[in-house]
This record gives C-alpha cells, structure tokens and sequence, in this order.
C-alpha cells in the first residue's frame, strides 16, 4: 500500500504517467480529499472528465484497502 507516495499509488492502481504528472501539479498528497474537487481545477492540470474519473476510482479503491488493514 502506497504510504504518501504517489508514483507508488498511481503505479499500484495502473494510473498513467499523464494522470501521475497532473497529481504532481495538483500538489496532492495520500489523504486529501478530492472528491468534489472543481472541474476546472483538474482540467487546468490536464485531466479530462473521464481520466479524473479513473484516479477517483482509484483512490476510492484505495481508501477501502487502508480502511480493512
């Protein structure tokens, strides 16, 4: 389980360097909360709507698995 990192996380839910990059440019950070983060903010950074989809997917799988361990 990635523990703050996010190459770790994006490598460990097959999230692509592209959505990596504009995590990185987001300044996120393992336990923040984007869920109803602005679509204009994920789109300046690169992020389609559906490419953000796939990371909220993701970090939704993610917080699961933190909360069973």
């Amino acid at each position: 389980m990635p523990d703050g990192n996010v190459h770790e996380f994006c490598k460990q839910y097959n999230l692509s360097n592209d959505a990596e990059g504009g995590l990185e440019r987001l300044e996120f950070q393992i336990g923040d909360n984007i869920d109803n983060l602005p679509k204009d903010v994920y789109k300046a950074v690169g992020f389609t709507y559906l490419s953000w989809q796939c990371v909220l997917k993701a970090y939704g799988k993610y917080k699961h698995h933190a909360k069973l361990s």
